[in-house]
């Protein structure tokens, strides 16, 4: 694991800190804007951590959409991976081994090996039953059914999982994305006070910043400072 520190690279912009009505313009202005991913090139074998700027949430859509037409431009395959179940469409009797046979279109024995590794190799609990999962394995399930797909690139978060959880997912990528390009989206944390807590990356990963659109950055920036 490699820690590396909100702001690193220009990674930090607006914020989510303070009081009274200004935190609120901020946090509005900041949201309102565009994040850009910039011309990545997809090399097999790398992982590239994208750091989402303090002040904004991981917006799916809008980064995930320009991730997938960069690899189309490339000629790649891509993937993006959610958390098992965040679909909502199975019943909460549903087994995770059923759901991983169902999305990843492979067969229940092959699903249930495929846990059965997650287990072996990490230490983590894959819950008979797909509702009694946590945060982690259900990560974990997402990344296997996305696997299964045989994509050349695979875009992954680890949004609200506890620090040995997301080190238990960089560990799960890393030992079965070395033919592939993994892509890490690192959403923003804060302590209590609203200081930018460190970012937890993938080891070996290269970290890039995005950034908002700079055709208006600076003129929102000045607009911050002015009802500051």
């Amino acid at each position: 694991m490699r820690p590396c520190r909100a702001g690193e690279n220009g990674a930090g912009f607006g914020s989510t800190s303070g009081s009274g009505g200004n935190t609120v313009w901020d946090r509005n202005i900041v949201q309102s804007m565009k994040i850009v991913v910039p011309p990545l090139q997809f090399v097999p074998g790398t992982i590239l951590c994208l750091h989402v700027p303090h002040g904004f949430s991981y917006p799916d859509k809008t980064i995930d959409g320009q991730i997938l037409k960069l690899a189309s431009l490339q000629g790649k395959k891509a993937a993006i991976s959610k958390p098992a179940g965040w679909e909502r469409k199975f019943p909460l009797d549903f087994s995770s081994a059923d759901w991983l046979a169902r999305v990843a279109n492979i067969s229940l024995k092959k699903s249930k090996m495929i846990i059965s590794g997650i287990g072996e190799r990490l230490s983590e609990t894959v819950a008979v039953k797909l509702a009694s999962n946590a945060g982690t394995p259900r990560c974990l399930l997402g990344l296997a059914a996305t696997l299964a797909r045989d994509p050349e690139i695979v875009v992954y978060s680890t949004i609200a999982l506890d620090p040995p959880g997301i080190q238990a997912v960089h560990r799960f990528v890393a030992s079965r994305c070395s033919h592939l390009t993994a892509i890490h989206i690192s959403s923003p944390s804060v302590y209590g006070d609203g200081s930018p807590h460190p970012r937890n990356c993938p080891p070996v990963s290269r970290c890039i910043a995005l950034t908002p659109g700079s055709h208006v950055s600076t003129f929102v920036q000045r607009i911050i400072r002015w009802i500051r």
